[in-house]
């Protein structure tokens, strides 16, 4: 079975490589647009909206704003677009729950004012409070999932390891699986596999980034396609990551037209998330009520 495909795009505005600060959409959109302008390749858009964001901009709308026309035209091509909060405390991630909790109090309402219903904090960092949050904020669909475990290197606190790699509703109990009582927000996860690179001390998996060079990418795919949706994260940086800088990556904007070519060759049909879930689970679109 070939699944159906949800390409994300996360705009953090931080080249992780470098460190740098930017707009990376206009920087990368020649990159971007040959691919994700394409008829039938709907991409579902993440954008930064936060007190980081509004620190450096002067406005935490400043991407959504900025790009507004852009977005736009790309809605009416039926892309999506949802929230991508990340809590900074100077450079790092907001680490202390109560502080993060206030956070997306903080900025969740600007975000669901514009009319957004798809979320996904940044880092895959949720707690239950956080996700009761977004819940009473009205959110209907959450994106943050990361199923792996928590491994040395990772800064925030999160394990998502007994997570399922399919969408659910999560308990009110544990957001990190399915159970009764059960939320009213739909769980999309970003899909994992195991994928080695050669500098690996131990076994990892990784999410599955259409940035990776072909090799890398078709591997990983090819060990979750029996899935009925793979959700792919992409940060527009990427494109730009050298094979010396990380051996996964290396293939640049034509590595990425290549790995979606791919995908379509192979039968495979790219869905918004909010698409995804119309159809595995008939959820119900939040704006009709249908």
């Amino acid at each position: 079975m070939t699944p159906l495909v949800a390409l994300t795009i996360d705009l953090d505005l931080v080249d992780y490589q470098s460190g740098t600060v930017g707009d990376e959409l206009a920087d990368r959109w020649d990159d971007l647009a040959p691919v994700v302008t394409a008829a039938e390749r709907p991409v579902t858009w993440f954008l930064r909206v936060d007190r980081a964001v509004g620190e450096h901009f002067g406005d935490a709308l400043w991407l959504w704003r900025k790009h507004r026309a852009r977005f736009d035209d790309l809605l009416a091509r039926r892309h999506a677009v949802g929230w991508h909060h990340h809590a900074y405390d100077g450079d790092r991630p907001v680490l202390d729950p109560a502080r993060l909790l206030a956070e997306v109090e903080r900025w969740g309402p600007i975000a669901r004012a514009e009319g957004w219903t798809l979320a996904r904090m940044g880092w895959a960092y949720h707690t239950e409070a956080t996700m009761d949050a977004l819940e009473r904020l009205g959110f209907s669909i959450d994106s943050s999932a990361m199923p792996r475990p928590r491994y040395p290197w990772d800064v925030v606190p999160k394990d998502w390891e007994d997570t399922p790699l399919t969408p659910y509703h999560p308990s009110r109990d544990d957001h990190r699986r399915p159970g009764r009582p059960a939320r009213s927000i739909l769980q999309m996860p970003i899909t994992t596999a195991p994928l080695p690179a050669p500098t690996d001390t131990r076994p990892v998996r990784r999410s599955l980034s259409p940035a990776y060079a072909p090799e890398a990418f078709r591997r990983a795919f090819s060990a979750v396609e029996h899935l009925p949706l793979v959700v792919l994260v992409l940060h527009p940086y990427e494109l730009g990551v050298t094979a010396a800088q990380h051996p996964l990556f290396g293939a640049g904007p034509a590595g990425f037209a290549a790995n979606i070519a791919w995908l379509e060759a192979r039968g495979a049909q790219l869905v918004t998330l909010t698409e995804a879930a119309r159809r595995l689970v008939r959820l119900a679109d939040p704006r009709t009520g249908t």
